[in-house]
């Protein structure tokens, strides 16, 4: 519960300022350790790190002049002890965090109902994206559509982020895709149901009731079953017959919900006991939980291989080995989380936290080989929901696209 009001409160003081600000100044990288000093990311502290810090010496927060990533300590003053830690970091260097290919990150964010999309080569601004009250989003297989679910309805973008067609809607609830992208389910969280729309005829053409207020989801492998996290129930629906035929009662707060790729599990996280529980898809039967330290536990994704599944809780990245259903790692990053996204590599964790100390809304970026923390991305409101769209291919790869986990 504290770390929900920490959100809430982070979000009233950032929404105001953010949500006129052009994204390009707004959004920046700033690494941690030595290369927080990395004002250029180019990998090394140098002599141009040197000079864009002495245009900023003096400032003080409020002026124009100043620039939080020169703030080294976030006393919102550029002063003697920044330039120390510049100091102590000059001629550091490493090679900057890039994922292969290039990908854009999308960033949904409430707090200025907005998607911002960020380039995770160059560590720029891409676009802004603004939407009512946005609640999902999907990208395409290809990476070449985005799907958003807003206070209207499901639009569809192009790769150009033109909208393509929209579909009527009465809620910004959570939004999944059936596997050829045929189809897609959207919650409607005061009307407790989900509404079924043909993407081929650009139509909603069935409603599904559920428990009350469906929440995030997820459809088996073999495309049959949906499963919805609602307030405190979760309800299987049968994707044949577009009709719920089981309700599974839990103890708490739902927020997650993922399926193994074998099919034959699903887990959903329970954020008031902190706790990760294991269902048997065969039977719909709990089979058990795993307890996890902190606060609370919300946002969790499989590896793509389905033998890890990486869990936020209200101050750490978890990572879990789903055959023995243990804790394997745990990495403290965080006075809070929010949402969590894995690179389509599997090589990095995106993070939506609250960065200690300063309860400033940003976004980590988490090594998950090295397992430690390369920075955060700043600028944001609050951090809802993450996706990533590959924005280049290599000759050799033609048409061929890398799938989303």
């Amino acid at each position: 519960m504290t770390v929900r009001i920490l959100w809430v409160a982070a979000s009233l003081l950032f929404a105001c300022p953010l949500a006129a600000v052009d994204p390009a100044t707004r959004l920046y990288y700033q690494a941690t350790g030595s290369l927080a000093s990395d004002f250029d990311n180019d990998g090394s502290v140098g002599f141009t790190d040197f000079l864009a810090f002495t245009e900023r010496f003096g400032a003080v927060v409020g002026e124009a002049s100043y620039d939080v990533r020169f703030d080294l300590d976030s006393n919102g003053l550029i002063d003697f002890d920044d330039f120390l830690l510049f100091a102590e970091a000059f001629g550091n260097s490493s090679a900057p965090p890039q994922t292969t290919p290039d990908l854009a990150l999308y960033v949904l964010d409430p707090g200025t109902s907005s998607i911002d999309v960020y380039n995770l080569k160059n560590h720029l601004a891409q676009g802004f994206l603004p939407f009512r009250n946005p609640g999902s989003m999907k990208v395409s297989a290809d990476h070449e559509r985005l799907y958003v679910n807003e206070q209207f309805g499901l639009f569809v973008l192009n790769d150009a982020h033109e909208v393509v067609y929209s579909v009527p809607g009465t809620s910004s609830g959570q939004l999944v895709l059936n596997k050829d992208e045929t189809l897609a389910y959207a919650g409607e969280v005061g009307n407790d149901l989900i509404r079924v729309i043909d993407l081929i005829a650009q139509a909603a053409v069935d409603t599904i009731v559920v428990g009350n207020r469906p929440g995030k989801m997820a459809i088996s492998p073999n495309g049959r079953w949906l499963y919805s996290a609602n307030v405190s129930d979760i309800s299987v629906v049968d994707l044949n017959q577009n009709a719920e035929v089981l309700r599974i009662d839990i103890d708490g707060s739902l927020n997650a919900i993922v399926i193994a790729p074998t099919g034959d599990r699903a887990y959903y996280s329970v954020v008031n006991r902190t706790t990760v529980g294991v269902i048997d898809t065969g039977t719909n039967a709990i089979i058990g939980e795993i307890q996890l330290e902190g606060e609370d536990v919300n946002d969790m994704k499989l590896s793509a291989d389905g033998t890890r599944l990486l869990v936020n809780t209200s101050t750490s990245l978890v990572e879990l080995d789903v055959a023995r259903n243990l804790v394997v790692r745990s990495l403290m990053m965080a006075e809070g989380t929010s949402t969590l996204g894995i690179t389509p590599d599997g090589l990095f964790a995106y993070i939506g936290s609250l960065e200690p100390l300063i309860f400033e809304p940003s976004v980590a970026v988490i090594d998950l080989s090295a397992w430690r923390l390369l920075g955060r991305i700043k600028g944001f409101t609050f951090p809802q929901e993450i996706a990533f769209r590959r924005t280049s291919f290599t000759p050799t790869e033609g048409d061929v696209a890398l799938s989303l986990p």
